[in-house]
C-alpha cells in the first residue's frame, strides 16, 4: 500500500495528479495552520541561521 510521508510533503499536489486511482486529495488548512514561506532568499537563510544557532546552543 502506498502512503504519503507527511514529514516530506510540501503540498505541491504532484501526488494527487500522479495517482491513477484518485486515492489522494489535498485539503486546505485553516489560515492559522498554513506555513508562510519567507518572502526572499535572504530572509530564508536568516531564519535558517537563527534556527541552527538555537540547536547548537541547546546542545551545550
Amino acid at each position: 500500500m502506498a502512503a504519503v510521508n507527511l514529514d516530506r510533503c510540501i503540498g505541491c499536489g504532484l501526488c494527487v495528479t500522479a495517482c491513477p486511482a484518485e486515492a489522494v486529495q489535498l485539503v486546505k488548512k485553516a489560515e492559522d495552520e498554513q506555513y508562510q514561506p519567507p518572502k526572499s532568499g535572504a530572509k530564508m537563510f536568516m531564519l535558517l541561521a537563527v534556527e541552527r544557532k538555537k540547536n547548537i546552543l541547546s546542545m551545550r
